[in-house]
């Protein structure tokens, strides 16, 4: 086993436990965000600045559409933020120079948290994949532990 391969072979169950901690602290934001604008944010409409987005490989496929958007908040403060946006919404604001404005929602206490009006909570799928892949770490990290042992102890 190359030097390389004994540090991706150690490596291997960490990443997997790290980032899967990683998921589920960016679920339990998300739910907060979330529930705070459920509770008391405000809905208004933002002007859209500008578009960005990504493509990727030969068929030059679309995604991570965000949206540079700017609105004034109720004590008549100026926010400039992106957004993230579907691809479909994406698609819209990009080939159609007549849509300028987006339903978003903010939280007063800080505006620059921002959703789509029609936003959904994203926390269970996260905290779900997070699980999924600590289970994974740990399966695998169960795994090659038996797999030391009967190399060890042969029957």
């Amino acid at each position: 086993m190359s030097f390389i391969d004994k540090i991706r072979h150690a490596l291997t169950v960490p990443a997997f436990i790290l980032i899967g901690i990683v998921v589920i602290i960016a679920g339990y934001s998300e739910r907060q965000t979330s529930q705070a604008i459920a509770d008391h944010g405000k809905a208004v409409s933002a002007q859209i600045e500008s578009i960005e987005w990504k493509e990727k490989g030969l068929s030059k496929k679309e995604s991570g559409f965000k949206a540079t958007i700017q609105f004034e908040t109720e004590d008549k403060q100026q926010i400039s933020t992106t957004v993230t946006v579907s691809k479909d919404v994406g698609q819209k604001i990009r080939d159609n120079d007549e849509l300028t404005e987006l339903p978003i929602k903010y939280l007063p206490e800080d505006p620059n948290k921002v959703v789509l009006a029609d936003h959904e909570d994203d926390s269970g799928f996260m905290f779900a994949a997070g699980a999924v892949l600590i289970l994974i770490g740990v399966g695998i990290f169960i795994y090659r532990r038996k797999k030391v042992q009967l190399a060890q102890n042969p029957a």
